[in-house]
């Protein structure tokens, strides 16, 4: 039976996520009664309410997909919403209900749900890794948009020293044009087709924030002539490590004012209780890469961005 996702299906959630996606358990290192609370915040009333007025005037935020078979948990897939695109993520098919075409099933939930949000894209992200799922994605249309490397560093159990902000400031919501500006200018044309640069990335939507029971900062490199850069950092109780944005910069932006962006969101995290910090690089994002590398980051593993078109 393909159904929406239950609160009671949290535990059975959390268990598949674990055994399914190893390589981001060991980065991210979910906290199961943490999530459990995300998910009591995701069904409170008000938010339930929230959602579906969404949901009917055709700005969705996310469809979560289960296939219950033998009453339990069979299967499962989440999409999100961007500009163009329907997002499919955590496509899970536990061990004993596989071959069944459970994925493909839910693979044409997600994309009815986008078309009917009026998106013509389908996205979904894959490890470069596994080749089985490659193969299933690419026989059934999708195609290569982009590879998004994740980073990760381990922060010093020291806290860290003060960091001088001689040109890095908090964000203002003022500063979202110039952002917006070079953000489109370094997309490469492949990827701004599907997912194009959305000013609305530069902020975090209050509903987001609390059903994730998160906590947010952002900062801009300002050298008095407007923002050249930027990096967003979050903490979450679902997650023991804390999460960076992809650090924006200008071309006009020297290497040390974007260390200094790095450093300024490193001694945030590690002042907000985080040891480990991690990052979602895309490829064509060579400065930002840099950047972080230069302050101790190193890669964990790869995905490879695949879309279609939600009418396939």
């Amino acid at each position: 039976m393909l159904r929406e996702f239950r609160r009671s299906d949290a535990r059975a959630f959390f268990d598949l996520l674990r055994r399914h996606f190893p390589e981001e358990d060991e980065l991210l290192r979910y906290r199961p009664d943490a999530f459990d609370e995300v998910v009591r915040r995701v069904f409170r009333p008000d938010v339930r309410l929230v959602l579906r007025l969404l949901n009917a005037l055709r700005h969705p935020i996310i469809d979560f997909f289960v296939i219950e078979e033998d009453g339990r948990v069979a299967a499962t897939a989440i999409l999100t919403f961007t500009e163009r695109a329907g997002y499919v993520s955590t496509v899970m098919v536990d061990t004993p209900f596989r071959r069944r075409g459970y994925a493909k099933r839910l693979l044409a939930a997600c994309a009815a749900a986008t078309r009917r949000a009026g998106r013509p894209y389908l996205v979904l992200d894959v490890l470069t890794t596994n080749e089985g799922a490659l193969a299933l994605y690419r026989s059934l249309g999708y195609a290569h948009v982009r590879e998004v490397a994740y980073l990760v560093a381990d922060l010093p159990a020291a806290p860290a020293p003060a960091v001088p902000c001689r040109s890095v400031r908090p964000m203002r919501r003022r500063d979202a044009s110039a952002l917006e500006a070079i953000a489109v200018g370094a997309l490469p044309a492949p990827v701004a087709r599907v997912l194009p640069v959305e000013r609305k990335a530069f902020f975090v939507p209050p509903l987001v924030a609390m059903g994730l029971v998160s906590e947010t900062q952002a900062w801009v490199i300002d050298r008095g002539h407007g923002a050249e850069g930027f990096l967003r950092a979050t903490v979450s109780g679902a997650t023991d490590s804390g999460h960076f944005s992809q650090p924006l910069l200008a071309p006009s932006v020297p290497a040390d004012l974007a260390a200094e962006l790095v450093a300024t969101g490193v001694a945030w995290l590690r002042s907000n209780g985080k040891g480990r910090v991690v990052v979602e690089v895309p490829g064509h994002n060579t400065a930002g890469r840099e950047a972080l590398e230069g302050g101790g980051f190193h890669e964990a593993f790869a995905l490879e961005t695949l879309a279609r078109s939600s009418d396939a």
